[in-house]
């Protein structure tokens, strides 16, 4: 599968490589297009990897700029980021309705979360809703650490629990797509999906 970090390279590398009587916009999108991969119900277009040391901005703005446009052909865009607050003090990812902020039950994801929603508000990004995910829950989460999630300013919309299936198909390296319904993750992020459609009213 050919990613849209592995494009942005060839295109950064080899700047010639465009066809003759086309302009780079046009080119971009072209190859952004053939990148796609579309099936029933759900077409994933795979990021890749991270930038270099040089400066891609003209690159990422063409990108940022078509991802926009495709967006719009569609009812929902799922943007899964790496980890990380990169994306944001970018603002790669344009406008957006819901920001899931996901987390681990500990106190590295509570400072986590207060540095994205300190991103958020200093930058004045163009986000609609904010809610806390809280990810890989061994058991119930103690009551002074939840109080310092709150204090982000983040309702908890889900908590997902640790499931053995899920690590166990990541050590096969199967798709968690694969996961069997009545798995507790899978049952956790249904329940999540649900809540989101419900306020979006989708």
């Amino acid at each position: 599968m050919r990613t849209i970090g592995a494009l942005r390279e060839e295109l950064r590398a080899k700047p010639e490589s465009k066809p003759a009587g086309i302009s780079k916009n046009e080119w971009v999108e072209r190859q952004i297009n053939e990148s796609l991969v579309e099936s029933i119900g759900l077409d994933l277009l795979v990021m890749g990897r991270q930038e270099g040391p040089d400066c891609y901005c003209f690159i990422n703005n063409l990108l940022r700029e078509y991802l926009g446009r495709i967006g719009k052909q569609y009812s929902a865009v799922v943007i899964d980021n790496e980890a990380g607050l990169e994306h944001l003090s970018r603002r790669t990812d344009g406008s957006v309705d819901v920001l899931l902020v996901i987390c681990q039950p500990s106190v590295i994801g509570v400072r986590t979360a207060g540095r994205i929603m300190e991103i958020v508000q200093s930058l004045h990004l163009d986000i609609g809703a904010c809610y806390l995910v809280l990810n890989q829950c061994d058991g119930p989460i103690p009551p002074d650490l939840m109080a310092k999630f709150q204090q982000t300013g983040l309702e908890n919309l889900a908590t997902i629990p640790a499931d053995a299936a899920v690590a166990e198909f990541n050590m096969r390296g199967q798709a968690v797509m694969d996961l069997p319904s009545d798995s507790p993750a899978v049952v956790a992020v249904d329940g999540l999906v649900a809540k989101l459609l419900e306020r979006s009213k989708v």
